[in-house]
């Protein structure tokens, strides 16, 4: 659906070129595609480039649009799992060849007279590209996460060889982030990723919200509080910082205290990992779950999503990236609010920025399915306290909108 926008008679109009690598995952894409639609619907010239994009991915959000493709096929977002040490090191190796090369491909493919161009995560390079054709054009990075962080896989060759890489990758990067004239984040806490870079104008902007796509009245708890009855939802592309076995447990240690909890987890397995995949129902069969954590590794479609939302009782996001990372904002928590759940997350999430413990969501430590199902037990405890924070995350959910979000960036596309 798109959004219901006020159309702009502004005639100073500005072409904008969209970038972004990732357009068949969930919130990436989704960001794109309302920013897109949002930024047309204010008189603005978008056009979308991608190195990939079928038409089968969010159809509904991104009817309308000028979308650009790169006839090219792509591997560095596949996760086939290398075979040894030296394997992986060429993988690496591939995959930042690959990027270059899409690069600039998009380059050469776009059109010579934007005036601004708004490069999504890893696609910062094509910024690089564009300027020899266009040093006019203003380049503004959107970072929805850490670019050059390494996430330790617990194997010590490996992982001293992936920290290295990413010293480098960072290092050599160094030229295109250079083209760069600013780049937008969504939370204060994202700013630390810019410290020893050359960026230095670097902006927070929520992200937008569909509110009335998602929206469902705070359900009356009672009586399911009543016969202790709970129905918890998390959804994510599936990868092991998502800890999804942490919202199994929480199950299981809801059922020893005798609450009737189930829970329905929408994990798609884009990422192709099926370790972690097998290693979650592992965990349900030894608890004896099977009845009642169900999980969807095929995902959720768009039109799908606000209804499921509404089927559930509590949204958990557990997600937890240890330090120096962490998790990022997660759209999904606030789609879960306008939707009238009350939602529970880690508070190394930098969602928490916008949110208060207690008020307007429950927190919880990293790693704690305990305090999950304590946070659970509250709410069925006391229906009041559930509406409340329901009610209290909803209106945090109501103010955040695409056409704000779609403004604050046009004025930096323009300040740049």
């Amino acid at each position: 659906m798109r959004p219901v926008i006020r159309k702009s008679t502004n005639s100073n109009r500005m072409k904008i070129a969209i970038i972004c690598f990732n357009l068949f995952t969930a919130g990436g894409a989704r960001l794109v595609f309302n920013l897109a639609q949002s930024l047309g619907a204010q008189g603005e010239k978008v056009i979308i480039y991608t190195p990939k994009f079928e038409g089968t991915d969010f159809p509904d959000l991104a009817e309308g649009l000028e979308i650009k493709v790169v006839e090219k096929e792509i591997n560095f977002f596949k996760s086939n799992k290398p075979r040894n040490i030296f394997d992986w090191i060429w993988k690496k190796i591939k995959h930042e060849r690959e990027f270059i090369k899409t690069s600039r491909a998009i380059a050469e493919l776009m059109d010579a007279d934007f005036d601004a161009v708004n490069v999504h995560d890893s696609s910062y390079r094509v910024g690089y590209y564009y300027k020899r054709k266009n040093p006019n054009a203003k380049i503004i990075w959107t970072v929805n996460g850490e670019p050059f962080q390494y996430l330790s896989r617990k194997k010590l060759m490996r992982d001293i060889l992936g920290y290295c890489y990413q010293f480098l990758k960072r290092l050599t990067s160094y030229k295109f982030l250079n083209a760069i004239d600013g780049a937008v984040v969504l939370a204060n806490g994202d700013r630390e990723w810019f410290k020893g870079s050359p960026i230095r104008n670097v902006s927070v902007v929520r992200a937008g919200l569909d509110f009335k796509k998602f929206y469902a009245p705070v359900k009356d708890f009672q009586e399911k509080a009543r016969k202790k009855y709970v129905k918890l939802m998390a959804l994510g592309a599936l990868n092991v910082f998502r800890r999804y076995e942490d919202v199994i447990q929480a199950v299981k240690y809801l059922r020893e205290w005798n609450y009737d909890a189930s829970s329905v987890i929408f994990a798609a397995n884009v990422w192709n990992e099926n370790k972690y995949q097998a290693d979650l129902l592992e965990l349900i069969r030894e608890n004896n779950l099977e009845k009642f954590v169900e999980m969807r590794f095929s995902g959720v479609s768009e039109k799908e999503l606000a209804g499921l939302y509404q089927d559930s009782d509590i949204f958990i996001q557990a997600v937890y990236v240890p330090p120096p990372g962490h998790h990022g904002w997660g759209l999904v928590n606030f789609e879960a609010m306008a939707a009238g759940l009350p939602v529970i997350l880690c508070r190394a999430s930098t969602a928490t920025e916008v949110l208060i413990d207690g008020v307007s969501a429950f927190f919880v430590d990293p790693l704690s399915p305990r305090q999950i199902a304590e946070k659970v037990k509250l709410c069925i405890d006391h229906p009041d306290i559930y509406a409340k924070v329901a009610k209290s995350g909803q209106d945090v959910a109501q103010s955040m909108t695409w056409e704000k979000y779609s403004k604050e960036i046009l004025i930096l596309l323009k300040k740049a």
